[in-house]
């Protein structure tokens, strides 16, 4: 992917809007290496659940419940 526009404000934002919504796990800003490495970005927000050996374990493209998280995390835990 050449030239992906994931997102138009600052990291500086993005930490506010985290700490104020009560995010308390690692956010990955976007860039086209990140959107490539997952194998592609395709819609906001896309989210991964990552295992305990770095790999993609589940991705959700936009909203998803937090039960729907919940659910696939435990097993990972």
């Amino acid at each position: 992917m050449i030239g992906v526009s994931v997102d138009q404000i600052s990291p500086g934002e993005v930490k506010k809007f985290a700490q104020k919504s009560g995010v308390n796990y690692p956010v990955v800003l976007a860039d086209a290496k990140a959107t490539q490495d997952f194998g592609g970005i395709e819609a906001i927000p896309t989210t991964f659940v990552i295992d305990r050996e770095g790999r993609i374990a589940k991705q959700h493209q936009g909203f998803t419940e937090k039960e729907e998280f919940e659910k696939e995390i435990k097993p990972l835990l």
